[in-house]
């Protein structure tokens, strides 16, 4: 299968679980998150079709594990509850999500600059560093959400809340920054 082969199988196939998610959520919950999973949506379906435009195609693992993270939010997390039901899930999605934005990432900066680092270690910590940065991200669009929305439940229930999916976030970054390093991650050697 071609890589723009199997770009178009992935957008279908999560196009297709997210809208069944859409449809449950319609019926079973009055809509509420179907924005949210509408939004996750598109941005993958954008996000193909910019890969398949310019060519820059990301790994199958990479892809697949973005895919992982997207269904764990929507489907577990808003359609099963369990981010009202568990309160270790939203941490386990903070560490495993910001693991796959965070390989995600770095293999897309390798596509695009084609520069490689030189010293490993130093490969290691900029790897991090995006983690953690995409992470501190993530956790201010959660706040400006919360504050301009005010959704029920809200994203954030206070610091510690916010304390705690950084320090997940942070875990996240280090595992894709070890995974990363333990297989000499270069562009083209995956």
């Amino acid at each position: 299968m071609s890589k723009r082969s199997k770009s178009i199988f992935f957008a279908v196939l999560f196009t297709v679980i997210e809208a069944l998610i859409i449809f449950g959520l319609f019926k079973n919950k009055g809509g509420k998150y179907a924005g949210n999973v509408a939004f996750t949506t598109v941005l993958f379906i954008i996000f193909t079709f910019l890969e398949i435009k310019f060519k820059l195609y990301i790994s199958t693992y990479s892809r697949i594990i973005l895919i992982i993270t997207a269904i764990g939010h929507t489907l577990c997390g808003q359609y099963l509850g369990f981010y009202e039901k568990s309160k270790y899930f939203d941490k386990g999605l903070h560490l495993f999500g910001t693991y796959a934005v965070t390989y995600f990432a770095y293999s897309f900066l390798n596509l695009i600059t084609r520069k490689q680092i030189v010293s490993r270690f130093r490969e290691f910590i900029f790897i991090v560093c995006i983690g953690m940065s995409l992470g501190a991200l993530f956790e201010t669009c959660e706040f400006f959400i919360d504050v301009i929305a005010h959704p029920k439940p809200a994203s954030q229930s206070g610091l510690v809340d916010t304390n705690l999916d950084l320090i997940f976030n942070y875990f996240g970054a280090i595992l894709a920054g070890i995974h990363l390093f333990l297989l000499d991650f270069r562009v083209g050697n995956r």
